[in-house]
């Protein structure tokens, strides 16, 4: 063996005549290699009249004596270049760039200049790396890597968004919440487009807590059974457990500021009652709602959404005198007459 392992340096063999060429010239190339610093890594021609010592790292596209050359180290000694294989983790500084690079064994990658809290800081800047591992280890799965108690995603000037992109709709896209490694929720794109939260405790089964439809932006409760006014159950009906109970009998919150009167035809008045006709007025004093002329009503806004076969709907009616109610649903109709009683 002429030459050593690592720095390729050349021994001095036995019986060799001119012994100080073989001494001089690995005194050269250690003289650069320690604490290695390089004019330039983007310099693409062989530079003349280089000085001793200096070297370059050889780029892409270079020319001349360096085309074969690419990613080597080009020393200059006195009676011309020398080429240094780098090894996987040298490290050079590129002067003209004021730059860190690191050779991962087959690229040199930079480590670009930052500042954290004032203070200068170097960062590695891998383009294109198979793995980055943040005080952790990364793999062929978890190709990038972090552990720590928290992690900061921040503008950089305006806005910031998070992207997670998967590639055809019957894929996944999501977040995982786990415990101890194991599965606890997962929001997001769920081998379908639509949004949706599933929730687990043994990281086997999944239960669906909401779906968002991509289609209509309607919310499906598939798992949530809702009481009915009766204070029975029905079938999910994809809504809050009373949606439209009458809160505020009194009127002691004003929510549409109606100071009674006359109204116009499907407008409302007080609270979640609307005239059913033009010649509508209705007032309100001491606890007691009185129709003056014309009809009011109270919709039941399902907000677009649908209820499915067989589920039950209670309508209650306590204390109530004057003319007879009539209430329609799905062209049933039912009259409730004005005896003073509790009807449902």
């Amino acid at each position: 063996m002429d030459y050593t392992p690592n720095l390729n340096l050349p021994y001095i063999l036995s019986g060799q005549t001119q012994k100080h060429l073989s001494y001089n010239e690995a005194l050269g190339i250690l003289d650069s290699l320690c604490q290695l610093s390089c004019k330039s890594f983007s310099t693409t021609i062989p530079v003349e009249n280089a000085e001793d010592g200096q070297s370059y790292i050889i780029p892409d596209n270079s020319t001349g004596e360096w085309a074969e050359k690419i990613g080597l180290i080009a020393l200059w000694q006195t009676d011309g270049w020398t080429y240094l294989n780098p090894q996987s983790g040298w490290r050079a500084w590129v002067e003209d760039e004021n730059k860190l690079y690191l050779f991962d064994g087959s690229l040199w990658n930079a480590f670009s200049q930052g500042t954290a809290e004032g203070d200068t800081e170097d960062t590695l800047n891998l383009e294109e790396t198979d793995f980055l591992g943040i005080n952790t280890v990364a793999n062929t799965t978890n190709r990038l890597s972090v552990a720590s108690d928290a992690s900061l995603f921040t503008h950089n000037g305006g806005d910031h968004r998070f992207v997670i992109n998967k590639n055809t709709a019957a894929d996944t896209a999501s977040l995982i919440f786990q415990t101890g490694y194991e599965g606890r929720a997962e929001f997001g794109l769920i081998e379908n487009n639509n949004l949706s939260l599933k929730v687990s405790s043994d990281n086997t089964t999944w239960n669906s807590a909401f779906e968002i439809n991509a289609s209509n932006g309607e919310i499906i409760f598939p798992n949530t059974t809702f009481a009915t006014a009766s204070g029975g159950s029905s079938a999910n009906i994809y809504a809050a457990a009373h949606d439209n109970l009458l809160i505020n009998p009194s009127f002691s919150i004003n929510q549409r500021g109606f100071l009674g009167g006359s109204l116009a035809q499907n407008s409302y008045g007080y609270d979640r009652w609307r005239s059913g006709a033009s010649d509508t007025s209705i007032s309100y004093s001491n606890g007691v709602t009185t129709l003056n002329s014309g009809t009011i009503e109270q919709p039941i806004d399902l907000r677009g959404r649908i209820l499915p076969a067989g589920t039950q709907l209670s309508f209650i009616l306590e204390g109530y005198s004057g003319a007879d109610i009539n209430f329609e649903f799905a062209g049933h109709t039912h009259a409730f007459s004005a005896n003073g009683t509790t009807q449902s």
